[in-house]
């Protein structure tokens, strides 16, 4: 296995692969290193936006993944209590400003697996499950990386580590960089179901937003991995 890398990107989810694949199409050599076996399957990061598509687009992915995702021009805001719809918002009327006027509904897990599967099998590109970054230490023009792999502790080596492993980041950790900013205090659940809810409710978009001062939440639709979808 190549041990020395131009950039080693550590997590494999929406911003660490489109990270590492924006340094490749510029001509680095790159690798990918993620601690789980696989992308993890969940709806989160389920929304696309127009700018991000955009993004995607110039790294020859949009046209991927598109067809294998809801458009979504239209979402609503809704009062919680008397259902009642407050606001729709059209991105369709902006099509002159946008090159795509709609949010596409696709999940990360399905997104980092289509750069994975379309790239890794190219000169340059590495995307390693399995994966665990250790630790690493700066050298005179390079940084050393251990990693954690299915065959024990390896070293690598990179001119450039980047760390995309998300707010509790073992990259940012081992380099002693504060986590500027601050938490939320709110907990939040997330629950998908395949119950149809524009059945049961024709006036809903794809994307629903839902106002209340104690309560409030939001109502999305992705294709999920059955043909009715999930919510």
């Amino acid at each position: 296995m190549q041990n020395f890398f131009d950039v080693i990107v550590v997590g494999a989810g929406p911003v660490g692969m489109a990270c590492a694949l924006a340094l490749f199409k510029r001509g680095f050599n790159v690798c990918v290193l993620e601690k789980e076996s696989e992308p993890v399957v969940d709806q989160r990061a389920a929304s696309i936006h127009p700018i991000t598509l955009e993004m995607l687009d110039d790294l020859g992915v949009a046209e991927m993944i598109i067809p294998k995702g809801l458009k979504a021009p239209i979402f609503q805001y809704h009062d919680r209590t008397n259902g009642e719809i407050i606001a729709v918002f059209d991105l369709e009327l902006l099509k002159d400003e946008f090159r795509f006027p709609y949010v596409l509904q696709y999940e990360q897990y399905k997104l980092t697996k289509d750069i994975t599967e379309t790239y890794s099998k190219e000169s340059g590109f590495d995307a390693l499950y399995s994966h665990a970054f250790v630790g690493a230490e700066q050298g005179s023009d390079h940084v050393n990386v251990l990693v954690e792999t299915p065959n024990g502790v390896e070293m690598m080596q990179a001119r450039y580590l980047v760390g995309a492993d998300g707010g509790r980041s073992a990259v940012r950790r081992s380099m002693c960089i504060e986590f500027e900013g601050f938490t939320y205090d709110e907990n939040f659940i997330k629950i998908a179901t395949n119950f149809d809810f524009q059945k049961a409710h024709p006036e809903y978009a794809y994307r629903n937003f839902f106002s209340d001062p104690e309560e409030w939440c939001n109502l999305f639709k992705v294709r999920g991995e059955r043909p009715e979808g999930l919510w």
